[in-house]
C-alpha cells in the first residue's frame, strides 16, 4: 500500500494556481462528490511529459498545455476527451517526479519529437469529482485514499487529474486500482 498522504501532494500541486471559481461564483455547499469506482476504457494519449521538482509544475503547466494543444490542431487529431494530468508516481516532496501533460485522441500521427504517446488498456480506478475552490483537492484525495482503505482496494502509483470544465472548476480525480 502507498503512503497516501505524501503521494497525494503532487496532484494538489498540480491544481494550485490552475483552478479557480469564475468571478461571483460562491463555493458549493459540498464540493466533493462521492467515490465511484469505474473502468476508464483503452485511451491513446497525446502527451508532454518532465521531470519536475513542486515548484516548477505551475510554469510546465502552463506552458506546456498551449504546446499540446497546439501540436493536436497542427497534427489534426481527432480528441476525443479533456485534457488530464497524470503521474506514474509521487516520489515526495521536495524530489523530482514524473508529470504528464495529455489529450486523449482517437489515433497516433506524427507530431514533433517532444511529444510521446502513451496507450492504456482499460483499467479500474477510484473516482471523485471535485467543484474546485482552493482547498478542495486535497480533502478529496484524503477522502478518496480513506475509502480506498476502507473498501479493501488496493491502488497503483498511478494517479490522474482530469479537466472535467474547460474553465478548471469541476476536476475528476483518480487512482488506479490494482
Amino acid at each position: 500500500m502507498i503512503d497516501f498522504p505524501s503521494f497525494r501532494t503532487a496532484p494538489l500541486l498540480l491544481l494550485i494556481g490552475l483552478a479557480a471559481l469564475p468571478a461571483g461564483q460562491a463555493a458549493d455547499a459540498s464540493p466533493i462528490e462521492p467515490i465511484v469506482v469505474k473502468t476508464v476504457p483503452d485511451t491513446v494519449f497525446l502527451c508532454l511529459s518532465r521531470e519536475l521538482l513542486p515548484g516548477q509544475i505551475a510554469a510546465f503547466v502552463k506552458e506546456g498545455t498551449a504546446k499540446l494543444r497546439q501540436t493536436a490542431d497542427t497534427a489534426h487529431l481527432e480528441v476525443t476527451g479533456p485534457l488530464q494530468y497524470m503521474g506514474p508516481s509521487w516520489n515526495g516532496d521536495g524530489k523530482v517526479s514524473t508529470y504528464i501533460l495529455a489529450i486523449p485522441v482517437k489515433a497516433e500521427k506524427p507530431v514533433p519529437a517532444e511529444f510521446n504517446w502513451i496507450a492504456l488498456a482499460a483499467h479500474k480506478v477510484a473516482s471523485i469529482r471535485v467543484h474546485v475552490p482552493p482547498g478542495t483537492v486535497a480533502k478529496a484525495w484524503d477522502k478518496m485514499d480513506a475509502e480506498i482503505a476502507s473498501k479493501g482496494h488496493k491502488s497503483s502509483e498511478r494517479w490522474t487529474e482530469v479537466q472535467v470544465s474547460p474553465d478548471g472548476s469541476l476536476v475528476e480525480i483518480q487512482a488506479d486500482l490494482e
